[in-house]
């Protein structure tokens, strides 16, 4: 988590940096980058509380089948934070091959 937010205001500097003096181009890269790491972080926390309310489930929950639900949350959760993380790193491509000529 720390080096998440680390990152992110690493990420935010570069974005800023970049934003305010590069074409046009860059500046919609620079957008995309950071859209694709808010889906990143809204992902990621989808995630933490799905896996919050699976361990909740599984430890107040004695059938078997119990969590079914819950499970499928979670790794619904995962999914979407793999297809962020994805995208995020096209946008990333995408910022390097714009800004960084």
């Amino acid at each position: 988590m720390v080096r998440m937010t680390i990152g992110a205001i690493i990420l935010l500097g570069l974005i800023s940096t970049s934003a305010t003096a590069g074409p046009e181009e860059c500046r919609d890269a620079t957008e995309q980058l950071h859209a694709a790491q808010e889906q990143v972080e809204t992902a990621q926390s989808e995630v933490n509380d799905a896996a919050e309310a699976y361990s909740s489930c599984v430890q107040d929950n004695t059938d078997p089948g119990g969590c079914d639900s819950e499970h499928e949350d979670l790794v619904s959760a995962q999914d979407e934070l793999e297809s962020a993380r994805s995208e995020k790193e096209t946008a990333l491509s995408t910022f390097n091959l714009e800004c960084n000529r």
